[in-house]
């Protein structure tokens, strides 16, 4: 799966962004995990943004859903879990695996997903690198 901002409803993107940005605001996440000082909403953009388009595109063009179960971020269309994650390109490829993993490995105690999709941005694009099945 490869795609661009284009390929999405950027008005509905930017709205869900938006809700987004204000629910972490809101909660223990509007604090900055090193320094415990309160993010702006541009520092909490700037972090969220990338994740959020590609569970926007899953919403949009492979019939995920948004979960209301808090901390986690869709439904898949068989009625999984799905935590999704922007990775920045200096993870390798084949690092992805183990990377995911770690994830899974800080966030499991809260976190429930059945899968964690990992997601990078390549060539422009952003692509899906790797699905990690949690149940494994």
């Amino acid at each position: 799966m490869r795609f661009n901002e284009n390929d999405i409803d950027m008005s509905v993107f930017l709205d869900n962004l938006n809700e987004e940005i204000h629910k972490i605001q809101g909660g223990p996440s509007a604090k900055h995990y090193q320094t415990g000082l309160v993010r702006t909403y541009a520092e909490i953009r700037e972090v969220t943004y990338d994740s959020k388009i590609c569970e926007e595109m899953l919403v949009q063009q492979c019939n995920f859903t948004y979960s209301d179960k808090k901390w986690h971020d869709l439904v898949n269309p068989e009625g999984d879990l799905v935590e999704v994650k922007f990775i920045k390109s200096s993870i390798p490829r084949e690092d992805m695996q183990r990377y995911l993993t770690g994830i899974h490995n800080k966030i499991k105690h809260y976190n429930h997903s059945r899968y964690i999709y990992g997601f990078q941005m390549i060539d422009s694009k952003y692509e899906l690198i790797h699905i990690l099945d949690t149940s494994k």
